[in-house]
């Protein structure tokens, strides 16, 4: 069998040029992403949907970088990473679950503060 074969239902292709400002950097990174798929869509309705992942991906980076300073972490044996990268999305979950059935808004920095100074406010986070 071809190549051909094995793309029988694609039906977009398309290239997507970015370049981002590294602050910290004081650099411009550029990339180029390739995208394909199975339904036929326009150019700017692949970039919208990009753009939504890559906004949902760096949020969730930056909360985990802030709340959990993920980025200094030293953990690299094995799957280590991975594991902890796992339990620090659930533990922000369960923060953000709380962080919503509270009357006043408290920073989830704050709350995962005073969940590990105080047992109850931790059960309770945990619902047990």
């Amino acid at each position: 069998m071809g190549e051909e074969s094995q793309w029988e239902n694609l039906k977009t292709n398309v290239k997507i040029k970015t370049e981002t400002y590294l602050k910290s950097q004081d650099a411009t990174r550029k990339e180029i992403r390739y995208y394909i798929g199975s339904k036929n869509m326009t150019a700017e309705e692949c970039l919208k949907i990009s753009r939504n992942h890559w906004a949902i991906e760096n949020n969730l980076h930056w909360s985990l970088d802030v709340i959990f300073k993920e980025d200094k972490s030293k953990k690299r044996v094995n799957n280590v990473a991975d594991n902890f990268s796992i339990m620090l999305k659930v533990i922000l979950k369960l923060l953000k679950d709380k962080q919503q059935t509270l009357p006043k808004r408290i920073s989830i920095k704050r709350m995962r503060k005073r969940a590990a100074m105080d047992s109850e406010i931790l059960n309770e986070m945990l619902r047990f």
